[in-house]
């Protein structure tokens, strides 16, 4: 019985002890989510006002910014309602003006008789009656203001293709508190160039374009300066052409123009070169081949083949015509000499097809040569002059009969006319390739002024 009792004491003892040790654990891991809890609020708390530190300067200067844009505002509405009540009138009876081309890129018409520019002109000068003084506008030094709500020139593309009296070109406008005045509208300009090809693809252009500057009964001038065209970066450079030099030259407005003839124009004058590498690869290299398939037709004896290999150079100069009329321009003042050299070996060759079926002739003629002729035969044949004698058959025979060596009188007369023609031949194709070849134009080029925006 004691021993009954023991027993069960030490099992409400050791179950005690599970549920003192249970608990503590569940204890413990109560208080750990309580401090979890809490350091996540804490962080929570100081992560929000770091941020809220962080973001009230910045909220400062906003408001800052915009207080400041605010009176910016109001300055320059007091401003414009001062500016707006002086007269819409050329400020002074000579007007300055200074004058700059911005060209972005060109572009020649289909054609190539005309040209076109894209770019923006630059035009300043001085009105004394929209200054004011910064102190009484909040430092307001400069204002920003589309081109019709003051006075400015009126601008005009004289040698326009379509010539529009009356276009008016829009842009913006900076004016400045010493009454600078600075416009800048965009230009699209398609002017008339008339282009000379004779050296093409290799030749050089000069096209004009004609900007005239207008004031009414005022006088215009335009300051002369020798920059007057700054290329964007790239400008410089179209797909086929390149800038070379530009120049310019400074007139007063032809009366067509301008009923006062008081205006004033500046002439700028782009030489440009065509970038004809490629198609120069492409038009002169076959033109030669074409000349050495025509001579070699020279040197082959057997009638039909002789005709079959001018029959195909023939062939092969149309074809060519054909393909090269799709690059070279139609409507210039003058013609590519390169088709002069072509028109040149067509008659050539039409010319050579007569010869062969000439020589072709002689050497069938039974009859004997006449003595004068026989002589002048023997003669160059026993001369230096046999080492330029292109001879088609072999001499080195003995000919027995009559009939043969008459035959052989007469082949002789053939070889002596075919390299006769040979070497006429050779000659006019050397001075049609001194002519009517076109070559590289050496054009020195200016450095040109570039800008990047």
């Amino acid at each position: 019985m004691n021993s009954y009792c023991q027993n069960n004491y030490r099992l409400f003892a050791v179950s005690n002890l599970s549920k003192q040790f249970w608990g503590v654990l569940i204890l413990g891991y109560k208080i750990s989510n309580c401090v979890r809890t809490f350091s996540k609020r804490i962080a929570t708390m100081f992560t929000s006002a770091l941020l809220i530190m962080c973001t009230i300067p910045f909220i400062k200067n906003q408001d800052l910014k915009s207080n400041n844009q605010t009176l910016e505002n109001i300055q320059e509405k007091r401003l414009m309602a001062y500016l707006n009540t002086q007269p819409i009138t050329p400020p002074n009876d000579i007007i300055n003006i200074d004058a700059y081309l911005f060209i972005q890129f060109f572009t020649f018409g289909h054609d190539e008789s005309t040209i076109k520019v894209f770019g923006y002109l630059l035009v300043s000068w001085y009105d004394e009656r929209l200054s004011w003084n910064t102190s009484d506008y909040g430092g307001l030094s400069e204002i920003v203001y589309e081109s019709y709500t003051f006075w400015e020139p009126h601008i005009s593309l004289l040698n326009q293709v379509d010539y529009d009296e009356f276009e008016y070109h829009y842009g913006l406008c900076r004016l400045y508190s010493s009454g600078l005045t600075s416009c800048l509208p965009k230009i699209v300009h398609e002017s008339t160039c008339n282009t000379w090809v004779s050296n093409w693809p290799y030749d050089v252009q000069n096209c004009t374009i004609a900007i005239g500057l207008f004031a009414g009964v005022s006088t215009v001038n335009i300051t002369e300066r020798d920059d007057r065209v700054t290329f964007l970066i790239g400008g410089e450079n179209s797909a086929f052409w390149k800038v070379l030099k530009v120049n310019y030259k400074y007139s007063k407005i032809d009366k067509k123009f301008d009923k006062y003839h008081k205006g004033s124009q500046i002439d700028i004058t782009l030489l440009l070169k065509r970038k004809g590498a490629g198609v120069g690869v492409a038009v002169v290299f076959p033109m030669i081949a074409l000349t050495i398939l025509s001579l070699n037709s020279f040197v082959l004896s057997a009638r039909n083949l002789r005709l079959g290999m001018l029959s195909f150079t023939l062939l092969c100069h149309f074809v060519f015509t054909s393909g090269i009329s799709y690059l070279i321009p139609k409507y210039s003042l003058d013609c590519p000499t390169i088709l002069f050299y072509l028109r040149g070996s067509i008659l050539i060759n039409m010319f050579l097809v007569m010869l062969t079926i000439f020589l072709s002739f002689l050497r069938d003629i039974a009859r004997p040569m006449p003595t004068w002729l026989s002589d002048t035969i023997e003669f160059i044949l026993e001369s230096k002059l046999r080492f330029f004698i292109l001879c088609l058959k072999r001499r080195d025979k003995m000919l027995t009969t009559k009939d043969m060596v008459i035959m052989s009188e007469w082949a002789n007369c053939s070889d002596v006319i075919n390299s006769l023609c040979l070497w006429l031949m050779t000659l006019v194709y050397v001075c049609f390739m001194c002519l009517y070849l076109p070559r590289e134009s050496h054009v020195e080029a200016d450095e040109l002024d570039t800008f990047r925006y």
